[in-house]
């Protein structure tokens, strides 16, 4: 929500300045191609509107540091450095320093490892929108220094490239309009590195939700019945008796498939929690065959279920199927430095009042639990692994 909010602001504003730009061409010219008169105006104006936004800058750094949200903490830094580059260049100071020198800061920043930020301040976390400011704030600064330098880079291709006879005249055609009109340049350069940014981006989340062995534990495809109304019997032999089923996976001779029951209206506590109160959850039971077959990553674990490369999870899913008390809980519910923007509602439970767990850590300890369904008394489970 938050990296939505942003992009539909930084759309909002590009769609006012470009306006206002564009109302204040003459028509002619604009017909013509010819550039507009320079005006020496009042610095007054432009000094008031950087101060704006220096001050705008702060509230965010100061709000963000206070929250420990790193990815606004950047975006008012970013927008410091901006409104300060706007002060000086209307004091007079040369565009092409002030701006190539706020596009490396803007660059340097946003390319700093999240690792080094988090050591001047250990519980900055992020969220989605930290996507979308990095890509922003990192085409920004790429092109101020581009465009404010372009006699430069565009120097050195015609001095090698160019000096090349048969190139000689592709070369000065290609330079002279990116040289001439640096505005635009800037602005098709910004948009098509928008555009690359985004389809990199979404190709990466593809990759990511196309994980099978992740997200779906190794299992293409899941199906759901009433349990009263039409139960699975044993679905391995259902499947090892139809022909038109050889196609599925086998491991080790034995169909990839398993059957679960899940208790949607369950009930749960930490068993340490004297209020007594209990919060909504969801509760699966599996079958062998599950243990047999599934492919799933263990996030987290105890320390005599990890190892030199972390959890071990065929030790995990060992461990549960020979104890019935033990359980593996889904990642979304234990506490994470890390905010991927997934919320649960508050009446779910969850393991945020354990102190010190995060799926960061290396390993956890145990944590007892009290969970049961709604018609039955409640049993004690112990909750050692999050899921991946």
């Amino acid at each position: 929500m938050a990296a939505f909010l942003a992009g539909g602001a930084l759309t909002l504003v590009t769609v006012i300045l470009s306006a206002r730009r564009i109302s204040r061409l003459n028509i002619v010219r604009a017909i013509r191609d010819l550039p507009e008169p320079q005006i020496e105006g009042s610095r007054r104006g432009p000094l008031l509107r950087s101060a704006a936004t220096v001050v705008f800058g702060l509230l965010v750094f100061v709000a963000a540091f206070q929250a420990a949200r790193l990815p606004f903490f950047g975006l008012g830094i970013s927008v410091i450095a901006l409104g300060v580059a706007m002060a000086l260049r209307a004091l007079g100071v040369s565009q092409r320093q002030v701006f190539t020198g706020v596009g490396l800061l803007l660059v340097v920043y946003w390319l700093v490892p999240h690792s080094f930020l988090k050591s001047l301040k250990p519980d900055f976390t992020e969220d989605m929108s930290g996507f979308f400011l990095i890509g922003a704030f990192l085409v920004t600064g790429t092109v101020l220094v581009t465009v404010n330098n372009a006699p430069i880079v565009l120097g050195v291709a015609s001095k090698t490239i160019g000096r090349i006879r048969r190139y000689t005249p592709i070369v000065k055609s290609a330079l002279a309009y990116p040289l001439q009109f640096r505005y635009r340049t800037g602005l098709s350069l910004a948009m098509f590195s928008i555009v690359i940014f985004s389809v990199t981006v979404m190709a990466t989340f593809v990759d990511v939700l196309d994980n099978q062995e992740r997200i779906g534990g190794g299992y293409e495809v899941v199906g759901f019945v009433g349990a009263e109304l039409n139960p699975v019997g044993d679905l391995r032999v259902a499947v090892e008796a139809n022909p038109d089923l050889a196609f599925i996976e086998r491991v080790v001779g034995v169909p990839s498939v398993c059957t679960f029951h899940t208790i949607l209206q369950a009930d749960a506590r930490l068993a340490s929690d004297t209020t007594g109160q209990f919060a909504d959850t969801t509760v699966t039971g599996v079958g062998n065959d599950f243990f047999a077959t599934n492919r799933f990553g263990i996030a987290l674990a105890a320390p005599e279920y990890s190892g030199d490369d972390g959890p071990d999870a065929t030790a995990v899913w060992s461990a549960v199927q020979a104890n019935p008390g033990l359980a593996v809980v889904n990642d979304t519910i234990v506490p994470r430095r890390t905010n991927t923007g997934f919320v649960l509602a508050s009446d779910q439970f969850t393991l945020n009042d354990v102190q010190r767990l995060l799926v960061e850590n290396n390993f956890m300890d145990p944590v007892n639990n009290t969970v049961g369904d709604l018609e039955r008394p409640c049993g004690t489970w112990k909750a050692e692994t999050p899921l991946n």
